[in-house]
């Protein structure tokens, strides 16, 4: 039988986790977004005169420097990572993209490094999801389970995919705008620089600028992981008590959305450790 203390240990657990997985998915598209503002620079360097970046230059079709700036990036993303269906497509498209002026070419990157960082949550996130599932599974039984006795029938998370690359595409999509709407005049160094300024996922949002536009999609996949994390551990609690009753206790990990809508009641109830039935909030 799990005990309260072992109860309060595991969600304690699970608390501390999330915060491991939302560290992993932060480093995945901040490193992408470091990137992104390299080869920005880059292109800065390349074809800005003294007042700046102007829109002639941007609108210029682009050349085999251009190009080989998209390749670039392309393979600094990539790594060793070999490309699922999806990103393969994801990537045609970009490829398409980049092969029309500068500032198509800069937004392609953009879009390019996105995917590639939503292609590396997503297999971070199924593995953890499934590895939650198991978990929960076992948390009635600490002692008479085995690593090798896992469920086999973890579900495919199809929804959560979908859901992960519509705030991929919001990302994207806000991140281009931000840039088309910089290189629309003469863009000088004081403005590159708040473009391009690395803010954490934390961090306070600035106007004109990329990591604001990404952060703000990157709270939505946070909440995701987390909501779907939740889910697939309470599956498998449910499946492992359906197989093999056991006394013990009913418990949950009371969660928001963690927005600007929570209430006043829920807000400080998040995140705590309740035995019984929790309702779902009114409000």
């Amino acid at each position: 039988m799990a005990t309260v203390k072992q109860v309060k240990k595991k969600i304690t657990q699970m608390v501390k986790q999330d915060k491991k997985n939302s560290d992993t998915i932060d480093n995945f598209y901040h490193d992408a977004l470091q990137i992104v503002a390299n080869h920005i620079k880059a292109f800065y360097l390349q074809y800005a005169d003294d007042t700046g970046l102007s829109l002639s230059q941007v609108t210029k079709q682009v050349n085999s420097w251009d190009k080989s700036q998209f390749e670039h990036a392309i393979n600094e993303l990539m790594g060793n990572m070999l490309p699922d269906n999806e990103l393969d497509q994801r990537l045609a498209v970009a490829y398409v993209e980049a092969q029309g002026n500068r500032r198509a070419l800069m937004g392609a990157i953009i879009g390019a490094s996105m995917d590639i960082a939503t292609t590396k949550t997503k297999k971070f996130a199924l593995e953890e999801l499934d590895r939650q599932y198991a978990e929960g599974y076992n948390v009635k039984q600490y002692n008479h389970m085995t690593k090798n006795q896992v469920p086999q029938d973890v579900k495919q998370h199809d929804d959560f995919q979908d859901r992960l690359w519509v705030h991929n595409d919001l990302a994207k999509s806000n991140m281009q705008k931000t840039l088309n709407q910089a290189l629309r005049s003469e863009l000088d160094k004081g403005q590159l620089k708040q473009l391009l300024k690395i803010i954490a996922q934390d961090g306070v949002r600035e106007d004109r600028n990329l990591a604001t536009d990404l952060n703000k999609a990157l709270s939505g996949v946070h909440v995701l992981v987390k909501d779907e994390s939740i889910l697939n551990s309470n599956a498998g609690y449910e499946k492992a008590n359906a197989e093999n009753p056991m006394p013990g206790f009913d418990y949950g990990l009371f969660c928001t959305q963690e927005d600007d809508n929570v209430c006043k009641i829920c807000a400080p109830l998040d995140r705590r450790v309740f035995f019984g039935v929790i309702a779902q909030c009114q409000y």
